[in-house]
């Protein structure tokens, strides 16, 4: 909320809006709520995508619930607003590439999640590993397609196993979740480019961008995929095998 006065949830837990403090409503039942001469600035997302998110970076599955009394502060705060107004930047150009969008989405969903506490309505289920053959497959087709947007339900199918079968394997087997590793595929391509670029004729910020990053280090994963004997880093197999772009 940024101008007038309010009061959220007063079927639930009614809780006043605070001026400059985000708040989430109610996101599995009716909620009413009382404005007087009100400015709100809102972020929407589905209910099927924000699931999404959270079962590749959390290993939930299905709905989850979110306290609509909790209001963020501090580092929470800090954090929420910077991504905010990243996103924001991506979102009101008209230039901003589908991938750069993409990526976008996933970043503000990702906040959201790491900033308010929620939980799980069904409990975590964490499956065996698919065989590295198929693991292997889903790496494959996340390099010859890094370029575009893509979803790890697309990743999934074009690997023959489950979106949560995907999930399961990268957490156990690298250490991340499936779209964190694409996207240090992309960021490998950007620092290729920037090698491989004549100076003066390009900048960082154009090709992160072209790669689906705000900033030149907004996308980079907290932890690196490993690499092992069986298993090439995403910069050596994207060097011995070429993108294909249609």
């Amino acid at each position: 909320m940024t101008r007038g006065e309010g009061v959220s949830d007063l079927l639930g837990s009614p809780m006043k809006f605070l001026h400059g403090q985000p708040a989430m409503f109610a996101n599995d039942r009716p909620a009413q709520f009382d404005l007087i001469d009100y400015r709100l600035n809102m972020m929407h997302f589905g209910g099927a995508y924000l699931e999404g998110v959270a079962g590749e970076t959390e290993g939930s599955v299905g709905p989850i619930r979110f306290d609509t009394t909790f209001r963020p502060s501090g580092d929470a705060l800090r954090r929420w607003t910077e991504t905010v107004a990243t996103v924001a930047r991506v979102v009101y150009d008209d230039g901003s590439s589908a991938l750069l969008r993409a990526e976008a989405n996933r970043a503000a969903a990702v906040t959201l999640l790491e900033v308010f506490p929620h939980v799980a309505l069904q409990p975590r289920i964490d499956l065996a590993a698919p065989s590295g053959g198929k693991t292997r497959a889903a790496v494959e087709f996340m390099i010859a397609n890094a370029h575009r947007p893509m979803g790890t339900d697309e990743i999934a199918a074009a690997a023959g196993i489950s979106l949560r079968s995907l999930q399961a394997a990268f957490r156990r087997e690298y250490d991340v979740t499936a779209t964190d590793y694409l996207r240090s595929i992309r960021l490998d391509r950007v620092r290729q480019e920037l090698r491989d670029a004549e100076p003066g004729l390009t900048t960082v910020a154009e090709v992160a961008r072209r790669w689906g990053s705000p900033t030149s280090g907004a996308s980079q994963p907290r932890t690196r995929p490993a690499s092992a004997s069986t298993r090439a880093s995403p910069s050596r197999r994207a060097a011995a095998e070429p993108t294909s772009v249609p």
